[in-house]
């Protein structure tokens, strides 16, 4: 006979673990959402329901760091440039979600319900803030970073910010504890802790991604104790410990470029087990007795709903219109701030124990957290899937980047520097994989090399895997290597090579980087990247486009942008371009390089409009001027005919 509550930590897993697997299976049976679901789920098996688990303990322990990790994921997922372009529509929007549920209470709850302004104010405060609940239903459709999704995750912030600022006036307000030295006491904190999150975090991630490489085990880890570190300086600085788990992932954005391993552990560790937990917790809360005892609850539940649905549709609707959102972004913005969760309950229990609200008014926060969840989710999965048909329709600068791209490696130890460069620029729309080549030199030996080559791809393998990307290993055996690498560029239709250079050109007279690159260089027509890795990419603080004279009359010149454009959004890295002179004499003089930089030189193949004799020597002048910034020279595509012309000219001369 199996005794209830369950107790048991290995059974308590595995009931939540099969939960996990089978309920958003059963949801989209039924055409609801997954996490929907899940709150059902912790409904039904909840102390209020078959009473198999109690939330104290295990689910509210970890249903708290749930919560704080569904923060930070989105954090971590915002498009920073796209949110420095927004942060001030994030602000009016977040300031005026916040506003009109709580002028709304304040005018409306002394009437309804007799509630004086004390009670009025902090249930502004509560149907105010909002909980991004829905958050990975919108993540999963690949909307993350769109400008709607950012907007509203911005406006998050500053809604939870607000509604915990009111309740520290009524707090203060009820308990005789405000004056000028609470005040003080409370924006000393504030500063404080924004100093940590603006300049110390930072610095921090970039000094662990620079001294200590141990994989992303160790950098998971690592960054699970800065956001749990966050969170909870974040309430000693009397602010809401999901603020600080979601300032955290802001503040580390950066440093967790998408797509990459490490961001991929990230969301797959909240997914499956952290988030999990949140929702069935917020299920718990569910009271099915009280719900049929009590008429007044459902009065006061109705109310309390429709002060959270009116204002935030209203709200988001009217921001959507004002800052040229689509339909279906304004009401996939409604469903992304309904859902009340983390800021609604910790003021709801904080006003419960001030005895501003009895029984009552908690059970029926409680039945509004419920009821807005599931409207919030509903609505972010019907119309994000509209706004996501419509996001892949429209004709975006995405699909004018490689959609193929290949990495020939010749040594392990750069591979996965190769790999993480690629990924970077790999469309993350396209199904395409990202294709990793090793060329055998055929000869006397040529069945060790063979296998010598096999290992090498399987090394790439591993790290293209773990960022969940489909992968292509190709082995070649040729005579000479650029053969076998233009070769594989053929077959497999390549638009973009990410190759490798030490640094240092070869001994050939007037090489650029040496025999194999040089000859690349001539023989194929495909973009070509040629990368000297100094520091990890996700360090980046800023990139510089050093591009010569003419350069933008290439051809290519498009891909190029593009390319660049595509890392500054994955690195959240500002571009910074810098014209070079055309004596060769002063093509260093105007460039500053600063620690942080990335350096992208937009070279030209011989002959080309925008090729000069200094591009024969500028790569590795670069590379020696500034030996810890990572170099990457940029040849844009070619019209193979006019290569092949080009070569054929300078074969017959």
């Amino acid at each position: 006979m199996l005794d209830l509550p369950i107790t048991s930590p290995a059974l308590t897993f595995a009931v939540v673990m099969g939960l996990v697997l089978v309920v958003p299976l059963l949801a989209e049976r039924v055409k609801i959402p997954g996490v929907v679901g899940v709150i059902l789920a912790g409904a039904l098996i909840g102390p209020y329901g078959l009473g198999l688990f109690e939330r104290a303990g295990t689910f509210e322990l970890l249903g708290g760091v749930g919560l704080l990790y569904l923060m930070f994921t989105a954090g971590l997922s915002i498009d920073l440039q796209q949110f420095a372009r927004v942060r001030r529509q994030s602000l009016a929007f977040g300031a005026v979600s916040f506003l009109l549920p709580q002028l709304a209470a304040v005018a409306l709850a002394g009437p309804v319900l007799g509630y004086d302004l004390p009670t009025a104010l902090l249930l502004g405060s509560i149907v105010g803030s909002h909980t991004l609940v829905a958050y990975p239903i919108v993540a999963r459709l690949g909307l993350a970073r769109t400008p709607a999704v950012t907007l509203t995750m911005g406006a998050t912030m500053v809604t939870d910010v607000l509604s915990l600022v009111m309740l520290a006036v009524v707090e203060a307000s009820v308990t005789g504890g405000g004056g000028t030295a609470f005040w003080v006491r409370f924006l000393v904190g504030v500063a404080l802790f924004g100093v940590f999150v603006a300049v110390v975090l930072p610095r921090i991630g970039r000094w662990f991604f620079k001294t200590i490489d141990r994989g992303t085990d160790v950098a998971l880890v690592f960054l699970l104790a800065l956001v749990f570190l966050t969170a909870h300086l974040a309430s000693v600085a009397k602010l809401a410990p999901i603020i600080g788990a979601f300032m955290a992932g802001l503040a580390l954005n950066r440093l967790v470029p998408e797509p990459s391993a490490l961001l991929t552990r990230v969301r797959a560790m909240g997914e499956t087990l952290f988030i999990p937990f949140f929702l069935l917790s917020v299920g718990m809360l569910v009271d099915g007795r009280a719900l049929v005892s009590s008429g007044r609850l459902w009065g006061m539940a109705a109310f309390f709903t429709a002060l959270v649905l009116v204002g935030k549709t209203a709200a988001a609707l009217g921001a959507a219109r004002r800052f040229g959102q689509s339909r279906d972004a304004g009401w996939t913005m409604v469903g992304l701030t309904v859902p009340q969760a983390a800021a609604t309950l910790a003021v709801t229990l904080i006003g419960f124990d001030l005895g501003l609200f009895d029984s009552d008014a908690v059970n029926a926060v409680v039945v509004m957290i419920l009821v807005t969840c599931l409207i919030g989710a509903a609505l972010a999965e019907h119309f994000g899937r509209r706004m996501a048909d419509a996001e892949a329709l429209a004709p975006s600068d995405e699909a004018a980047a490689p959609q193929r791209l290949l990495v020939p490696l010749a040594n392990p130890q750069t591979a996965e520097a190769l790999t993480a460069l690629a990924l970077l620029l790999r469309n993350p729309q396209a199904d395409e994989p990202l294709n990793v080549l090793a060329v055998a030199a055929a000869g006397p030996g040529e069945a060790e090399r063979v296998a010598a080559a096999e290992r090498l791809v399987a090394v790439a393998h591993t790290h293209v895997a773990a960022a969940d990307v489909p992968f292509q290993g190709l082995v070649r055996v040729d005579a000479r290597i650029p053969a076998g690498i233009e070769r594989a560029v053929r077959e497999q239709r390549i638009a973009g090579v990410v190759i490798g250079w030490n640094g240092q050109a070869g001994r050939e007279v007037g090489a650029i980087f040496g025999s194999v690159l040089d000859e690349l260089l001539d023989q194929v027509a495909a973009s070509v990247l040629v990368y000297r890795a100094a520091s990890p990419l996700p360090t980046t603080r800023r990139i510089v486009h050093l591009a010569v004279d003419r350069a933008d009359r290439a051809p290519g010149h498009a891909a190029v942008q593009t390319f660049v454009q595509r890392l500054s959004s994955r690195l959240g890295a500002p571009v910074v371009p810098v014209a070079l002179p055309s004596r060769a004499s002063d093509l260093l003089a105007d460039v500053a390089i600063q620690p942080g930089d990335l350096i992208v030189l937009e070279a030209s193949r011989e002959g080309r409009v925008a090729w000069t004799p200094a591009l024969r020597t500028l790569p590795r002048r670069l590379a020696a001027a500034y030996p810890d910034a990572p170099l990457v020279v940029a040849y844009p595509p070619e019209d193979p005919d006019a290569l092949s012309e080009g070569l054929g000219l300078a074969l017959r001369g």
